[in-house]
């Protein structure tokens, strides 16, 4: 299915969730089954649904607008993500107007509305994916600002796919002991996973530059610093992207 069609579709779960719902508050009107506050709270809830769907449709767009520049596999893995997160809002918002079928319609058996994670926090996540695919080399330069470390790191970089056996990471080269290099190793960026990869490594470079021609300081902490680089750039630069 293409990025069109998903949209296509996405447009027509809205409308159909839309007639159920005011078929809902059509019997509740003609029958007095519901009180006024309970339609309200139907209406309020068709208004969060759209607000969902119109977020999983920008997503798209966003993807359609960009994908010349997108690894086909990292945005494979993002739209299994898409669509299961389009299953499980559907099905949320189905089963919450189930509740108010029950009073509604007699005899309809009731529903039970399964827990999920606030979707809010999901789609920040999944924002972040999306976003994830347009990044580039040059995002990382922006972000670390093209400060004189950051481009001694960018120098002394060895990229390597991720099904190379060299792992990931940062090297020095010492001359009597002192360190007389430092070289990272890091995958392409595809996706926001490996540019998080990037972050981590160059930061722990740029954390390691001042010691170059010094002895290698392990008393220093650079694992920590270089995990909430990750975090910063996630929540700072990649949901601004």
């Amino acid at each position: 299915m293409d990025i069109k069609e998903r949209i296509r579709l996405d447009k027509i779960e809205y409308y159909n969730m839309a007639l159920n719902y005011f078929e809902f508050i059509l019997e509740a009107l003609m029958h007095c089954y519901i009180d006024t506050k309970e339609i309200k709270e139907l209406v309020n809830h068709l208004k969060e649904y759209k607000e969902e769907i119109s977020g999983e449709m920008f997503y798209l767009q966003y993807i359609l607008k960009n994908i010349d520049t997108i690894d086909e596999d990292a945005l494979d893995r993002v739209l299994v993500m898409i669509d299961d997160l389009n299953r499980r809002t559907y099905e949320y918002y189905e089963e919450l107007g189930g509740r108010y079928a029950d009073k509604v319609y007699p005899f309809v058996p009731i529903y039970h509305l399964n827990r999920r994670d606030p979707l809010m926090n999901v789609n920040y996540q999944l924002m972040e994916e999306v976003k994830g695919l347009t990044l580039t080399e040059r995002d990382i330069a922006n972000y670390f600002n093209h400060c004189t470390p950051y481009l001694y790191m960018k120098d002394h970089t060895k990229i390597f796919n991720t099904e190379d056996t060299v792992p990931f990471g940062i090297y020095t080269d010492t001359i009597n002991g002192k360190i007389s290099a430092i070289k990272a190793v890091v995958p392409p960026i595809r996706d926001l996973k490996s540019a998080l990869i990037n972050v981590h490594e160059y930061k722990h470079g740029i954390d390691l530059y001042p010691y170059l021609g010094s002895v290698y300081p392990t008393d220093i902490d650079f694992e920590t610093p270089a995990k909430h680089e990750e975090e910063v750039f996630r929540k700072k630069y990649v949901r601004n992207k």
